[in-house]
């Protein structure tokens, strides 16, 4: 896709040579337009950017855009002009308008969807279509009057009569009726509605407070000080205060520093102070790091600190991955090249792959970085993350930390991007635009000239597999810190029955490391990679499971509020006590989640301090940072938890981890199952033994000689790697081979095979006639194959050249009708094909 960006305003122009913009209009359909082209009134000359947000007529109707270029061609025929312009400055720069280009480029994505992933939720606004009647005085006599001839109408009458359903978006959701839109141009035939448009006011804005200055000069401030302070001494030191202070304080300031609100009201009113409104932050940092020094670096870190300052230094771009053994201090690492990159000019992002590792960081960023850090990741509010947004545009902070969104904060110079656990499957966005955020940081790295920092104790297949073959520069940190040694891992089979004193739960090998941990006031941690008390439920008598009546998936039983949920929809609905078949009292749960685990070790050590770590424990506001602040201070003693709990947190109390069931997603039918199950067992193992006493690790398994397992048990990712990358290339899938997931959903499980058969076809007819080596597999049921009430058919497109698979994949779904590419999926580099 083209975009024009020739030059930016302002610029010498006169009436003769009108201006046009390339705007992008902002609809939410797969059929919207791309970009076009409209007249920047005179008005607007001084003010229209890249990056401006304006309103727009389109057709007969009016949108709202984003600027995307300015000096595009004369058009052929005539050019209507923008309308206003919505936001004073621009919402983004022309280099993340290049990074938003280039995304919907290759995740098959319009422009519209990959530009609002560069804006902050609240900062742009909408056009709602109000509609109203008129000229009906009596609408249930109009109503009662159509009755017969046009019951449809009479139906529309009524609901318009509703204030409620003035709003045309309510108007549809409301409206019951095979066709709106011809329902309204008959009353607009007749006279009966009226129409308009109404442009709502952003959410977000800054947010603003009282605040208190001086109004007099210090000398007078001074000489009422004096003369007040025996009888009004809390004035006294107010005016002291202002004599000597030039910025406005507020309420709040100007109490901490001993000036109550009552003296500010009292100088106000006699013209010593003035009453301001000034713009305040909406402070994300729920507790105030204290400022820590850098510790001496190890050798390991020393090299791999050098490498990227190398890097940064040449001025030119760089990917250098960083393999260190977890608790090798690749965090320190990290903060050596931010600082680098800050003491150069640059500024620096900062990737996390859970929101869980957040707080964790945060503490450690801010303690080192203080306010430069600005923290960008979905939890916070919207206003608090439009304030740290417009900090990083204004480089009021340098340092942007956040998860997978925070690759596109305004950082104006970024200079160095960092991937922590560049391997997690959390860095690829589900919906579209689809792009993976490591492939993305690498681009936008490279469009920057800025250094690309790739950190993992476990690296995905393809970035190793780049790293060996002199893609990237390879940086190893095989050790941990001095002083931490790698735990003891131990493989308990499952399939000994002798060895499970509670089946499912807990073997007695990790029964008993449990008792010696809490005996000794130790931590540790349990992993469940499944949230919830039981997979299932099960009728003993006559089979019944419980099922998701809109997913393929069975109900997951919560203990908690005795609840059976579809993880998929969110359907829910109370858990039986009888068999809703049979009748019978025999209704059992069935399998593992992180609920029972916290049960059974309630249960088995009720003396003991549990907490939970699951997306139903994190909903609230600050809920990780909370846990994890609790069980850091060792106000617990035992961490159940799911993958949350096994991505790089630190506790150094904490000297076993119990692995409950290692095999939980081994046999997934996704080529990538063994990677994950490594990484997972890997990440989840270093956990333990972080602190001056060394850890230990209990992995439970049906399956203790797959290669995966082997390799987690050993620590030793080289055996692994090479095992995957035979596995890999005798398939040809990545990093031998590029993959494209096409995907058909509807609520009619034929419509969605047929779609998926035409998009397969077509593909597969383009592969023929350039006769490429671009094969298409499928389409089949995807093994999901119902989710929300659709129905899912995918084809799979493989090639052994990422660019030709894009080019074929692109040129067969162009040949489709255009309805047809609205209603597919396209997944470029799939992190899953379930």
């Amino acid at each position: 896709m083209k975009v024009v960006t020739t030059f930016t305003l302002p610029y010498s122009h006169t009436p003769e040579t009108p201006v046009f913009a390339t705007v992008v209009v902002d609809i939410e359909r797969p059929d919207a337009p791309g970009p076009l082209t409209y007249q920047v009134p005179d008005a607007l000359q001084e003010s229209i950017r890249v990056g401006s947000y304006v309103r727009v007529p389109l057709g007969t109707r009016e949108a709202l855009g984003y600027v995307v270029g300015i000096g595009a061609p004369a058009p052929a025929g005539a050019a209507r002009p923008i309308l206003s312009l919505l936001h004073p400055d621009p919402l983004f720069d022309a280099p993340l308008l290049h990074l938003a280009v280039w995304i919907a480029g290759r995740y098959h994505a319009s422009l519209a969807e990959t530009l609002r992933c560069l804006v902050p939720d609240g900062l742009t606004t909408r056009l709602r279509r109000l509609i109203s009647l008129q000229g009906v005085p009596e609408p249930e006599a109009a109503a009662a009057a159509l009755e017969r001839r046009s019951p449809v109408l009479a139906a529309l009458v009524r609901l318009l009569a509703d204030p409620g359903s003035a709003d045309a978006g309510a108007l549809r959701a409301r409206w019951e009726g095979s066709d709106l839109s011809s329902a309204l141009a008959r009353l607009r035939a007749r006279g009966w509605i009226r129409e308009e448009l109404v442009l709502d006011s952003p959410p977000i804005r800054a947010r603003r407070v009282a605040a208190y200055a001086a109004a007099a000069p210090a000398a007078v401030l001074r000489a009422e000080a004096a003369a007040r302070r025996a009888r009004a001494p809390a004035q006294a030191r107010a005016l002291d205060l202002f004599s000597a202070q030039l910025a406005p304080l507020t309420l709040s300031e100007a109490g901490a520093l001993g000036a109550p609100a009552s003296a500010l009201r009292v100088l106000t009113r006699d013209g010593l102070l003035r009453k301001d409104a000034v713009v305040v932050r909406r402070n994300p940092w729920h507790q105030d790091g204290s400022r820590t020094t850098p510790p001496a670096l190890t050798p390991a870190q020393q090299r791999a600190a050098a490498a990227i300052l190398e890097a940064l230094t040449s001025g030119q771009h760089d990917t250098i991955l960083v393999h260190g053994v977890t608790a090798s201090g690749k965090t320190e690492v990290y903060l050596h090249a931010i600082e680098a990159a800050l003491g150069a000019g640059r500024d620096a992002i900062m990737l996390l792959p859970e929101i869980s590792l957040t707080a964790q960081v945060v503490e450690v960023f801010k303690g080192r970085l203080g306010d430069r850090v600005a923290l960008l990741h979905s939890r916070l509010s919207a206003g608090e993350r439009y304030d740290e947004w417009r900090r990083l545009r204004a480089g009021e902070a340098r340092v942007a930390v956040g998860a997978r969104s925070a690759l596109f904060a305004p950082c104006p110079r970024p200079g160095l991007i960092v991937v922590d656990e560049e391997h997690e499957p959390s860095y690829k966005q589900e919906n579209s635009p689809r792009y993976h955020a490591r492939r993305t940081a690498l681009e936008r790295a490279r469009a920057a000239d800025a250094v690309l920092v790739l950190g993992s104790a476990t690296p995905a297949v393809e970035s190793y597999f780049a790293a060996a073959g002199g893609e990237y520069r390879l940086v190893e940190m095989p050790e941990r810190v001095p002083g931490r040694v790698q735990p003891a891992i131990h493989v308990v089979d499952l399939r000994a029955a002798g060895r499970q004193a509670a089946p499912g739960v807990f073997s007695d090998p990790l029964l008993a490391a449990l008792a010696d941990r809490l005996a000794r006031g130790e931590q540790a941690i349990l992993f469940l990679n499944r949230r919830g008390f039981a997979s299932f439920i099960l009728c003993r008598d006559c089979g019944f499971s419980a099922r998701c009546p809109h997913c393929s998936v069975s109900l997951t039983l919560h203990a908690s509020d005795h609840t059976l949920r579809c993880h998929h929809c969110n359907h829910q609905r109370a858990a039986p006590t009888l068999c809703p078949r049979c009748r019978s009292e025999r209704i059992r749960p069935f399998g593992l989640g992180t609920e029972r685990v916290e049960a059974e070790a309630r249960a088995r050590f009720p003396e003991a301090r549990v907490l939970r770590m699951d997306r139903d424990t994190t909903t609230a506001k600050d809920a990780h940072g909370r846990l994890y602040r609790a069980f850091r201070a060792g106000e617990a003693d035992i961490l159940v938890g799911t993958q949350m709990v096994a991505k790089g947190l630190d506790f150094p109390n904490v000297t076993l981890v119990g692995i409950l069931a290692a095999d939980t997603g081994l046999n997934m039918p996704d080529y990538r199952a063994a990677e994950r199950t490594f990484q997972l067992l890997t990440q989840a193992s270093g956990r333990a033994g972080r602190g001056p006493r060394p850890g230990e690790v209990i992995i439970q398994t049906f399956d203790p000689d797959n290669y995966a397992i082997r390799a987690a048990r050993d620590l030793d990712y080289a055996s692994f790697y090479r095992q995957e990358v035979d596995f890999r290339r005798e398939l040809g899938y990545p990093p031998f081979g590029a993959l494209v997931n096409v995907l058909a959903a509807d609520p009619e499980s034929a419509a969605a095979q047929a779609r998926a058969s035409r998009a397969a076809m077509a593909i597969a007819r383009e592969a023929k006639r350039e006769e490429s080596d671009v094969e298409v597999l499928g389409p089949a049921p995807a093994p999901l194959a119902r989710i929300k009430r659709r129905y899912r058919w995918h084809a799979i497109v493989r090639g052994p050249r990422d660019e030709e698979v894009q080019a074929v994949v692109r040129r067969g779904l162009d040949a489709l009708p255009a309805a047809d590419r609205a209603a597919l999926s396209v997944d470029v580099d799939p992190a899953s094909t379930m």
